[in-house]
């Protein structure tokens, strides 16, 4: 009998330890694995995005007489997006700016996005989307489908924090002003599964990149006259990304 219930404490030991939580909003407890939790058909809920992107390049001379092309200054060039999402309508700001002069777009989408993710670790993504664009004055319409495509665990099957789903169409509103398309095909899509029930997923993205860096070129002569000069490029990019996805099963 004492080895009994030996079994069936761990038994139930390893059983709650497998439950318990993940993400930092999972349930507590749940009889339900990760794996088995995200097995389902998701429809999109809410969706909630923003995106900073700035770059910069200074340029200057060792010698204000070295500039004979009148090189020398600073350009600044930023694009910010904000997207969201409720009941099949994506809202989309975008800012385009260069130094103080900027224009913004917004975009009024009718959208719907449906993910399966199967058990055999792979996924399908329906969906569509319908929008006026008042520079072309044309209603742009398409279809958002994904027929089959690998899904996997990035971190180690102990943990499942993260998910990869590859060639994953993401949203991406600012592809409306390159390509019209407010969607863009990511080879490899890494997300962070904050929270995972029976009833809801919720994906988080939270990205801040920075790059700093400076060239300075050979010595060079000037007419002939002015000897030693040198171009100094100096240049920075940033990026910042907040962004969520919240998934109910389809039907509810």
């Amino acid at each position: 009998m004492t080895k009994y219930r030996i079994v069936v404490l761990l038994f139930l030991g390893i059983t709650i330890w497998s439950g318990c939580k993940r993400g930092a909003n999972d349930p507590f407890f749940s009889f339900n694995s990760r794996d088995a939790r995200v097995i389902n058909t998701w429809e999109l809920a809410t969706y909630q995005y923003k995106e900073k992107n700035s770059s910069g390049v200074n340029i200057h001379f060792n010698n204000i007489k070295c500039d004979e092309l009148n090189e020398t200054g600073e350009t600044l060039l930023s694009t910010d997006v904000e997207n969201e999402f409720a009941t099949d309508n994506l809202i989309a700001k975008i800012t385009e700016a260069e130094g103080s002069i900027g224009n913004s777009r917004n975009f009024d989408i009718d959208f719907n996005f449906e993910l399966e993710i199967k058990q055999d670790n792979h996924y399908t993504v329906s969906g569509y989307y319908n929008y006026y664009d008042d520079v072309s004055n044309h209603q742009i319409d398409g279809e958002i489908i994904v027929t089959e495509s690998e899904w996997f665990w990035m971190d180690s099957q102990k943990d499942k924090i993260s998910l990869m789903l590859l060639n994953f169409p993401e949203i991406n509103t600012a592809n409306i002003l390159e390509n019209g398309v407010p969607i863009s095909y990511v080879n490899n899509k890494i997300i962070e599964i904050d929270e995972l029930r029976k009833d809801k997923m919720v994906w988080t993205e939270n990205s801040d990149f920075s790059y700093d860096g400076n060239v300075s070129s050979d010595s060079f002569i000037v007419n002939d006259t002015i000897e030693g000069c040198k171009k100094i490029t100096y240049f920075f990019e940033r990026q910042q990304i907040e962004g969520m996805w919240e998934f109910v099963p389809k039907g509810e």
